[in-house]
């Protein structure tokens, strides 16, 4: 949970929304931490934050099933809800290549903008991939720069991560000596 993460769930609340954080299980792509860690972290980092809550643990949400969706609409039932995805998560995430009634491309997003220098030659549109209502917000720079890969980056040449999560969550990883690439 990074100072960008955290800055988008300011965002958001800054505009009247309140604001549940989910933990992936595992992200496949990535050497990630143990989910109750790293639910630990975003904790500690969102703790500050009003109106921002962890999203429990024993509800299941995969944005790739329909019907874990329907039941998360469910679970807010008479509100709107709004799921929040970064512009590259749009455009390359699988469950936003489904198109069935109620795939996650059908709800309301928040959605920033990012630049996917990953995947340069696509040039569609994030906002032409979902169907629901869409509010757009952006980053500075900084900001978006702020990721989880720069965090192991940083950590990995012994730099200070000072800048890119709560200091609280930096004292965490540091004294655990978290996020360590091993040979």
């Amino acid at each position: 949970f990074s100072a960008g993460h955290k800055r988008i769930v300011e965002e958001i609340q800054n505009r009247g929304f309140e604001v549940y954080l989910a933990v992936d299980e595992f992200s496949w792509s990535k050497q990630t931490l143990p989910k109750l860690l790293r639910r630990q972290i975003v904790s500690m980092s969102a703790a500050s934050l009003p109106n921002a809550y962890l999203f429990p643990d024993d509800i299941p949400v995969n944005l790739a099933l329909p019907n874990d969706l329907k039941n998360l609409g469910e679970l807010f039932s008479g509100r709107e809800l709004y799921l929040v995805a970064g512009s590259d998560v749009i455009r390359n995430a699988s469950a936003y290549r489904q198109t069935e009634p109620g795939s996650a491309a059908t709800y309301n997003h928040i959605l920033f903008s990012r630049v996917d220098v990953g995947h340069a030659d696509d040039t569609r549109r994030a906002e032409d991939i979902l169907r629901g209502r869409v509010v757009s917000l952006s980053l500075p720079a900084y900001y978006e720069s702020a990721s989880s890969t720069q965090i192991r980056d940083y950590i990995d040449k012994d730099m200070d991560i000072g800048m890119l999560v709560d200091p609280v969550v930096q004292d965490f990883i540091y004294a655990r000596g978290l996020y360590l690439r091993m040979p």
